[in-house]
């Protein structure tokens, strides 16, 4: 019932570049480089991608014991991890089926009616945003956020984002800016009149 891609795109993780240090000081190697957007900072992630694949399979199969069962109550899960050329590091694709699938039933039966994939759509949209809280909806002034990679906050552990509300929301939208807003590109898919 879920098809998701789970993805380490980014290696600028407060975590990985923790993880590599260790590995440098153990080996007693120089750990100048261990911070993203330093010189050579590349290069250890390239000599070290095990840690970064180790890194990804512990985050993954947490999100799945967490996020996966208690939200969106995955049962059933078959899991597999891919390094693609030219796409960077590791990635998963997963597989899932969760506990409750009565929304699927009804979203089934959506299709038979007359306009029923726009009904479809409306029902999922309106369980999507009452189960998991998702929404397209990003707070106003989000396209003037400016993210480099002095600012980006991969570089902060949630843990170390202050405890209060606005603190934590202007993480969240951040962290939005920083990794899912789409740039088209050369391998772009969509309608390239529609992403100007």
């Amino acid at each position: 019932m879920f098809f998701i891609t789970l993805s380490c795109a980014e290696y600028a993780w407060a975590d990985i570049a923790r993880l590599i240090k260790e590995r440098l000081v153990i080996a007693g190697k120089d750990t100048k480089c261990c911070k993203p957007g330093a010189k050579g900072w590349v290069s250890l992630v390239n000599d070290y991608s095990v840690v970064v694949q180790e890194y990804f399979q512990l985050r993954t199969v947490a999100w799945l014991e967490t996020v996966g069962k208690d939200i969106f109550g995955i049962k059933h899960y078959w899991v597999r991890y891919e390094f693609a050329p030219g796409r960077g590091q590791i990635h998963a694709h997963l597989l899932a089926i969760p506990e409750d699938q009565s929304i699927y039933e009804l979203c089934y039966n959506d299709t038979k009616e007359p306009n029923g994939f726009d009904k479809r759509a409306e029902r999922m949209t309106a369980w999507a945003e009452a189960k998991f809280g998702l929404t397209a909806c990003v707070d106003e002034g989000f396209d003037d956020i400016k993210i480099d990679k002095e600012n980006t906050p991969t570089l902060i552990r949630f843990k170390d984002v202050p405890p209060n509300q606005t603190a934590r929301r202007t993480d969240g939208e951040k962290l939005k800016r920083a990794v899912q807003y789409h740039k088209c590109s050369g391998f772009c898919l969509r309608d390239k009149k529609l992403a100007k």
